[in-house]
């Protein structure tokens, strides 16, 4: 074997040890280590959709309908926010995630769409009366005076 073949031999397999690192690593870290961490995760389960309702104030009014699609890996939540008026066709969505620590869930939304610049936060206490309901503060963006406002919320599981 020439000194050139064995170069060539020791950086090609090189190359494939470090393709398979790091595959192992994103396997590991994406796909194990999330199941794990449901598998042993002990706390309050809120996978499913929930409707949410104002309980202050006037800027969350009656004819708007908001929901969260919550999917739950141990502590760690994904989604969708999604909010309509009521007897129009458009719907904004939101892309959510967050986590859930000592019955408090903390969640940051991002528009989906990329014509918008909005974004909100909602911080929740988690509350098992009366079935499951997430109770706190949803902080936003007003695209009407660009200021930032909180709006207290209540959201309802309706199906897990």
């Amino acid at each position: 074997m020439s000194i050139f073949e064995t170069l060539l031999t020791g950086i090609s397999t090189s190359l494939v040890a470090t393709f398979i690192f790091i595959l192992l690593s994103w396997y590991t870290k994406n796909i194990v280590l999330p199941w794990y961490s449901d598998k042993v995760y002990r706390g309050v389960r809120v996978d499913g959709k929930w409707v949410l309702t104002s309980i202050g104030g006037n800027e969350f009014p009656d004819t708007i309908n908001a929901n969260l699609e919550l999917n739950q890996k141990g502590d760690l939540v994904k989604g969708l926010f999604s909010h309509h008026m009521k007897g129009k066709d458009e719907i904004t969505s939101y892309t959510i995630k967050g986590e859930i620590r000592n019955s408090t869930i903390n969640i940051t939304a991002w528009p989906i769409s990329k014509y918008q610049l909005d974004s909100a936060s909602f911080l929740m206490k988690i509350y098992s009366d009366q079935g499951l309901r997430l109770t706190g503060t949803l902080s936003y963006v007003s695209s009407t005076d660009n200021l930032v406002k909180a709006e207290k919320v209540e959201a309802k599981m309706v199906r897990s």
